[in-house]
This record gives structure tokens, C-alpha cells and sequence, in this order.
């Protein structure tokens, strides 16, 4: 697991503070989207077998490459999609050639909760949706995350943590003398 953490440290995208520690990170699931893969990859000897029996042309081998860029495309993108749930921040990347990335600081982060789908509840993978203030949208989602429930718990210890530290930085020494009194 350390050898995951330094990985994802040494992203280019995910700005770490002096000393942030990264918790728990992760790519959406893949269980989502084995069914397109099982189409794709199903349409390939489909097209093999409508090659052999039937007066269409080469046109139907197009299929094949088409299907496997499509494959090859999607692949990536889940594989280059980041969620990272630090001890100051949670942040992510969605993208392969253009990008979007977000860090979210835990100042920010209102409400968290996850939303599973019956596939998703059997299969352990489902939406993690952050709700902040003081942003242009309102909810950011973690889509297809694995195993929500534990990353919704990560998250909020992390951010419980942040917000504790923040208050007892802020208390001055002569507001702790008055709490004693």
C-alpha cells in the first residue's frame, strides 16, 4: 500500500501542503462498465461470423478497431480518473488528454454521502457526493467509487480531525486560560 501512496504523491496534478498525508485514494470501479466491455468485446466475432455468412462487405471488419479504440478509451479513462481523500483536502482528476481537477478543502466541505444502485450495493461500488459552500457547483461526486461506505467514513474522519486541529490552532493562550477559569 505505501508504494500506492508514493505513486499517487508523486502525481503532478495533486497539490500536497508540506504536511499532507494522503489517507486513501482510488480509481472509479470497472464493475460498472464490464457490460459495455462484454458488448464490445462480443462484437468482434460478431462481426467475424456476419463477415462469413452474409453478402456484407470488409466494412464489417471496421467494427473491430472501432470497437477496441472504444474499449481502449474507456479503460483509460477510468484508469487515469483519481479520488484522493487526504488529512487537509480530498481532491480529484477526471481526464486523459484534457483534464478536470479539483481539490476541495475540508473548510468547504459541507456534507458528505454516498448513493449505491442495486448493482451497486451487491458489487460494493457507488457515488460519493461532497457538498460544499462558497463554490460555482454545489456537489462534486466521486462516480463509481469502490467500496462508498468505507471512503464516506475515511473522508469524514479526516475532515473531524481537520476541523479540530483548526479550532485548537485558532484558540489563542489567553482563550485557553479563559476556558480554565
Amino acid at each position: 500500500m505505501s508504494d500506492d501512496i508514493d505513486r499517487i504523491k508523486n502525481e503532478s496534478w495533486l497539490n500536497l501542503g508540506g504536511d499532507e498525508e494522503v489517507l486513501w485514494w482510488g480509481n472509479p470501479s470497472i464493475i460498472p462498465y464490464l457490460p459495455m466491455f462484454i458488448i464490445f468485446f462480443l462484437a468482434i466475432p460478431a462481426s467475424g461470423i456476419a463477415y462469413y455468412y452474409t453478402p456484407i462487405g470488409v466494412e464489417v471488419f471496421a467494427a473491430i478497431p472501432i470497437a477496441l479504440a472504444l474499449i481502449g478509451y474507456e479503460y483509460l479513462k477510468i484508469r487515469r480518473t483519481f479520488y484522493v481523500v487526504t488529512n487537509e483536502q480530498t481532491a480529484y482528476k477526471i481526464g486523459i488528454i484534457s483534464r478536470d481537477t479539483m481539490d476541495i478543502p475540508y473548510h468547504k466541505v459541507q456534507h458528505v454521502s454516498f448513493s449505491q444502485d442495486i448493482p451497486g450495493r451487491l458489487l460494493n461500488y457507488g457515488d460519493i457526493i461532497i457538498t460544499t459552500a462558497g463554490t460555482s457547483t454545489d456537489e462534486k461526486v466521486f462516480k463509481n467509487c469502490p467500496n462508498p461506505a468505507h471512503v464516506k467514513q475515511e473522508l469524514m474522519e479526516a475532515k473531524q480531525q481537520y476541523m479540530q486541529g483548526s479550532q485548537s490552532q485558532n484558540n489563542t493562550p489567553l482563550d485557553q486560560d479563559q476556558q480554565h477559569e
